[in-house]
């Protein structure tokens, strides 16, 4: 098997994790909490598992914009379409990259399906806190979105390379880099 035929995998592999753990948790904050603003304390002072549902993005924004979700899933429709074309396309990329552009699709994909069926909102529920200070309820997917987009931007300082024009060795030699295969 070709290192690229790996990297899809990889990525196909954190996809499907991320989707999965996004999806399984949120059914089980709909099986356990009737009501939205029920709430489980998990660490006093500092996490409760808070059932929210969000009709914007990530940590909540956009919420008071009323075609948020038809927006938001067309974005994320387009951006999951634009990883799949980069990690075919682009054969070296970088493991911590792969790993990312699957994590964000994974995430994107699990906030989609949220959106697609009634009422059209993300189930966020990880409700972190401290003190008087409150950061807006969220979920797995939209962790490893930001963790995906993490590791891109570590990827960055660490693998400058790999976002270069001159990153492309499947072109064949002789021709010039933005001509079509």
């Amino acid at each position: 098997m070709n290192a690229h035929r790996l990297r899809l995998i990889a990525a196909g592999a954190v996809m499907a994790l991320v989707l999965t753990t996004d999806r399984v948790t949120k059914l089980v904050v709909l099986a356990r909490f009737r009501f939205e603003g029920e709430s489980v304390t998990v660490i006093p002072s500092f996490l409760s598992f808070t059932y929210r549902r969000n009709p914007g993005s990530a940590f909540s924004m956009f919420h008071s914009v009323p075609a948020a979700p038809v927006i938001l899933t067309l974005i994320a429709l387009a951006a999951v379409t634009f990883i799949g074309w980069l990690l075919w396309r682009q054969r070296n990329l970088p493991m911590k990259i792969v790993a990312g552009l699957g994590a964000i699709a994974g995430g994107a994909i699990g906030n989609c399906i949220d959106r697609m069926f009634h009422p059209h909102t993300v189930v966020d529920f990880i409700d972190c806190f401290a003190g008087a200070w409150h950061w807006p309820a969220f979920n797995i997917a939209d962790s490893a979105i930001c963790i995906g987009a993490g590791l891109l931007v570590l990827a960055s300082f660490t693998d400058p390379a790999a976002f270069s024009r001159q990153a492309r060795p499947h072109l064949s030699p002789g021709l010039p880099q933005d001509c079509p295969r």
